[in-house]
């Protein structure tokens, strides 16, 4: 098999993984009554930034002999990101699509600071009418799960991380 594919069968198990994992953390979570409490975005942080560290690590000790340039680390990160993303945004807008009362609640979290602002009334009604119209099941899916969290973090996760797993060379022994 050539390196390519390798590479791309490497991404396309640890996107699997990653993406399922998100998406059954938060079912679970959901199910417990505890997708809103604010320890859920720490959990997602921390496994997305262990399973995308592993991914990049993994495919450097196990494909490359222990060395990966910085593009080659940037874009596994990211491409493992991306389709993780796509699997947790297509989860979230199928949850949010059967649980409606979910977007209700994502819309009232977002409101409440702006109804109990010092803004005149016709600015808050503005904030909270936009509000409403953008936030549906696909939007939140789409914008919020996909192109924000996993596209941009991902992106910025990956030069991250791209930069502490980089080895282009063999480090010089010296006495």
């Amino acid at each position: 098999m050539n390196e390519k594919k390798i590479w791309l069968k490497h991404i396309l198990n640890h996107g699997l993984i990653l993406g399922i994992t998100l998406s059954v953390i938060e079912f679970t979570a959901l199910f417990l009554g505890m997708l809103f409490r604010p320890v859920m975005p720490n959990i997602y942080m921390v496994l997305v930034v262990f399973l995308v560290y592993t991914s990049i690590r993994k495919y450097r000790e196990v494909y490359l002999g222990g060395f990966i340039s910085f593009k080659d680390a940037f874009l596994t990160g990211f491409l493992t990101c991306m389709l993780s993303g796509a699997i947790w945004a297509i989860y979230r807008y199928i949850e949010y699509s059967l649980s409606p009362n979910i977007v209700q609640e994502i819309i009232a979290t977002t409101i409440e600071p702006f109804q109990e602002s010092a803004m005149d009334t016709d600015t808050k009604e503005l904030f909270i009418s936009i509000t409403k119209t953008f936030t549906s099941a696909a939007s939140l899916s789409l914008i919020n799960t996909f192109l924000y969290s996993m596209t941009f973090g991902g992106a910025l996760l990956s030069v991250f991380l791209g930069f502490i797993l980089k080895r282009n060379s063999i480090p010089s022994k010296t006495n």
